[in-house]
């Protein structure tokens, strides 16, 4: 009995070590990168709530809507809340492994909850304004009270799940059906008999009155919000009108933000799959067709968005945790000889990495790659013949979990590279597929400019008067927001007089007064579908592409600047 209460001490404090680092993760500079339009336009949105004003835009995200609002009423509107709450819910999702250990084990469990945490995408999805961790973890949630048998929690949580906006549908309807299909192909018996799924039916009712209170209370937010209310049926209309439109993203970007963001789960998952068809049937067969379909859903979907493979990575991560805990195995003799195998298979494995960054690196000058590949080749040998040579002739077992290990050793690497970029800590923010619309680049430095000329002329940084043509977008209306003096027009006129004007073209630009114009970097995406095999490289290792650029100019009146009434005398 001692010896069980201290393991599970050690348990909730590896879990509790797990969310501080996941939350540390999603906090980390989570302000500092400009809101692009898509998450300026749900952030406007829950701006204009928070001061009171009615919205000219569709928010079918009731959930981020009202809870960002929220903080905006308390505090200032900034990038770092508007990015709070899913930065604070993506943390959470860390812990779900937790409510799930009794199916998945302590040990799986702990792992999907490290993978959780560390993962790419679900950084990327928590670090940005939006609902998709919303919806996850509501979603999760839900699942964990119905299984757990709390009523009435799983009541909540469905509730709450359904003001996640069009974001809960992409991964309930495949969830949904994965359940049918596992339930009519693979196990017809497996549902009457399973106790589980009978004390569900058996208590539907309770929990439909739950979620229906819950949906009422806080979608109105106690019933102040009526119009709140709208965004569960405007969630589903959303996630319908997907199907009649299209996002431009490609099927190869979502395998390739797979493959290059979530390696291990991917990989693993896959063959955890494979692997489940030789066992009896249960949780890893329904896990299998969860994530087919899911993946199907999310490929078929015209208005697919990167951020989508979260939902695939859920089944995927369980079965490789499963996979990864008979792998990760230290109760054998020769566990020693397998570790040390291990550091040299990994050794060989990076040198031949280093070698391939070397051939494809943008800052190379030599053409010829005899060498790397020669070098490739040798090292890739070795690798072959002492695995060969090790598994007949001494241990198959030394042999391979030591070659499975220093596999997973570079695949780590590789991995939080990757969950590195994606939470928009690199150098190269722009090329992160998982982030929404264009990226936003020189918006601080826009501010920087409009606040040095304000502050040189009347001493505030945001009182001079500002006038934005052809330019009523969401990021800029967000960049709008702290200068009282900052108006809209769709077209130029030249008798405009305003002290500083942003336009998005140079040309044709002629003032009645002298202005002084600067260009700055506005919107910045990734040119995907003309990219080459080895810009693809360059993308995989490097995180850099080709990208395709929208400028604005800022346009500064002469009298803004010293000595201009000097100059203007002097003129003949």
């Amino acid at each position: 009995m001692k010896k069980n209460t201290i393991f599970l001490n050690v348990e909730h404090v590896l879990y509790g070590l797990i969310f501080l680092v996941g939350l540390f993760l999603r906090l980390v500079q989570l302000g500092k990168l400009p809101l692009n339009n898509e998450e300026a336009r749900l952030a406007l949105q829950a701006l204009w709530l928070a001061r009171g004003e009615s919205s000219p835009l569709f928010n079918p995200d009731g959930g981020y809507w009202i809870t960002t609002a929220a903080f905006f009423f308390i505090f200032s509107a900034s990038e770092f809340l508007a990015r709070w709450m899913p930065a604070l819910l993506g943390s959470l999702v860390c812990l779900m492994p937790l409510g799930f250990r009794k199916w998945l084990g302590r040990k799986t469990a702990l792992i999907a909850a490290i993978g959780l945490a560390l993962d790419g995408a679900w950084l990327a999805s928590a670090r940005q304004a939006g609902s998709h961790t919303w919806a996850i973890l509501f979603f999760l949630a839900a699942i964990w009270g119905l299984f757990s048998r709390r009523w009435k929690l799983a009541g909540v949580f469905s509730g709450l799940l359904l003001l996640g906006g069009a974001d809960v549908w992409k991964g309930v309807i495949p969830f949904g059906i994965a359940i049918g299909v596992f339930r009519l192909w693979f196990e017809r018996d497996f549902f009457k008999g399973n106790e589980d799924w009978l004390s569900i039916r058996a208590h539907l009712k309770e929990v439909l009155l739950w979620t229906g209170g819950t949906v009422l209370i806080v979608g109105s937010l106690f019933l102040i919000l009526p119009a709140g209310l709208s965004a569960v049926g405007g969630g589903l209309v959303a996630y319908l009108r997907g199907w009649n439109g299209s996002s431009g993203v490609s099927v190869g970007l979502i395998l390739a933000a797979m493959l290059v963001y979530q390696p291990i789960s991917t990989l693993l998952g896959v063959a955890g799959s494979i692997r489940q068809i030789k066992q009896p049937a249960g949780l890893e067969r329904f896990l299998a067709v969860w994530w087919f379909f899911a993946l199907i859903h999310t490929l078929l979907y015209p208005a697919r968005e990167a951020l989508d493979v979260v939902w695939v990575s859920i089944p995927l991560i369980g079965l490789a945790a499963r996979l990864l805990s008979s792998l990760l195995r230290f109760d054998f003799d020769q566990r020693i000889a397998a570790l040390v195998y291990g550091t040299v298979v990994f050794v060989f494995l990076l040198f031949i990495s280093q070698n391939i960054m070397r051939i494809f690196s943008p800052m190379r000058v030599a053409v010829n790659t005899q060498p790397e590949i020669f070098a490739i080749l040798a090292a890739l040998l070795f690798v072959i013949i002492s695995l060969i040579l090790i598994g007949w002739g001494w241990s198959t077992r030394v042999a391979g979990y030591g070659a499975v290990w220093g596999l997973l050793g570079l695949l780590v690497l590789f991995w939080l590279s990757g969950s590195f970029h994606a939470a928009g800590l690199s150098q190269n923010p722009e090329t992160n597929p998982f982030r929404r619309g264009w990226f936003i680049s020189e918006a601080d430095l826009i501010k920087g400019t409009i606040g040095d000329l304000s502050e040189m002329n009347i001493r505030s940084r945001t009182g001079l008067d500002v006038l934005a043509v052809g330019l009523d977008q969401p990021s800029m209306r967000w960049m709008a927001k702290d200068y009282p003096n900052f108006e809209f027009e769709n077209t130029f006129q030249p008798l405009m007089q305003s002290s500083i004007v942003l336009t998005g073209t140079s040309e044709n630009m002629v003032f009645s007064e002298n202005y002084r114009g600067q260009d700055f970097l506005w919107e910045v995406r990734p040119i995907w579908n003309l990219m080459s095999i080895e810009e693809w490289m360059q993308w995989v290792i490097f995180k850099i592409a080709p990208v395709e650029n929208k400028m604005v100019f800022l346009w500064a009146s002469e009298r803004l600047f010293p000595g201009s009434e000097i100059s203007s005398e002097v003129q003949p």
